[in-house]
């Protein structure tokens, strides 16, 4: 889609909730490679950011004012202490298997989807799919229970469209009429 197609796409998800929106219904889910079911990331997380990592640079116009421009976006999802659960963390612990082994090249072709949940179209619920994202985790252990930091990087760019099922999202590349 173009840029003037995912503007109309997207302008017609209206917010379906009444008041603040709760952070659980920024539903993201994972899963390694484009098989098998998804994953809800978030087990027991008080905090489940994305950063946009702006990457930017100084210009001067032709008055000699100075402005920043932005050059590009490397969004990160930054989760800090997961919990090891085999029932709510399984692609996770999978990952924490590669890492054991030293294999953290096997990091590499994640899938993650974004689902905004208060934002509808009729039955529709506004979501974003990302290919090929990679995952690192760093301090494997934890206290009390076994956790892990786990950062996905390559989030920035990703198909726009929507899923209908919340329990079991099917994503579908959004299209304009």
């Amino acid at each position: 889609m173009t840029q003037a197609q995912i503007k109309t796409f997207i302008d017609s998800f209206t917010n379906a909730v009444n008041g603040d929106i709760k952070r659980k219904m920024f539903m993201i889910l994972g899963r390694k490679g484009n098989s098998g079911s998804f994953t809800r990331l978030g087990y027991k997380q008080e905090s489940l950011p994305v950063a946009s990592n702006y990457d930017s640079e100084e210009l001067t116009d032709i008055n000699g004012e100075k402005y920043s421009e932005k050059t590009s976006k490397k969004e990160s999802l930054d989760m800090s202490e997961v919990r090891f659960n085999p029932n709510k963390t399984k692609f996770l612990m999978d990952a924490a298997k590669y890492v054991i082994a030293g294999r953290e090249d096997q990091l590499k072709d994640y899938q993650l989807l974004f689902i905004c949940n208060w934002l509808k179209n009729g039955d529709k619920f506004l979501a974003r799919k990302v290919d090929g994202v990679t995952l690192t985790m760093d301090n494997l252990g934890g206290q009390g229970f076994t956790t892990g930091d786990i950062t996905f990087k390559g989030i920035s760019q990703g198909q726009i469209g929507y899923v209908t099922d919340l329990d079991n999202p099917e994503f579908t590349e959004g299209s304009v009429a």
